[in-house]
């Protein structure tokens, strides 16, 4: 089984920016990463490499509008029992045709 590679996209602290998420997550299609992936929070606070910037974007509004802007990269979020809406996520990751 070959490796994959995966990358945590940014929806959270000053890099938290639909524009840059979109060109990010594009630009991760083409050089064929496997998937893209938010971290699932209720409340963000950032961490002491994160600066202090709280700016947070909803992790599955991004991954929707990132599934809408990429072509075959899947993406994946982790699974948590924190919340009824992570209830409805049969798995941690899904690809997303586009």
């Amino acid at each position: 089984m070959a490796t994959r590679f995966g990358l945590l996209i940014p929806h959270f602290g000053v890099e938290a920016d639909q524009d840059l998420l979109i060109k990010g997550a594009q630009l991760a299609d083409r050089l064929g990463f496997d998937s893209l992936w938010v971290r699932d929070h209720l409340v963000f606070h950032p961490h002491g490499m994160e600066g202090t910037d709280r700016t947070f974007i909803e992790p599955f509004v991004a991954l929707t509008y990132l599934a809408a802007a990429t072509e075959k990269i899947g993406l994946g979020a982790p699974r948590s029992s924190r919340s009824a809406t992570r209830s409805t996520w049969p798995t941690a990751s899904h690809r997303c045709p586009g």
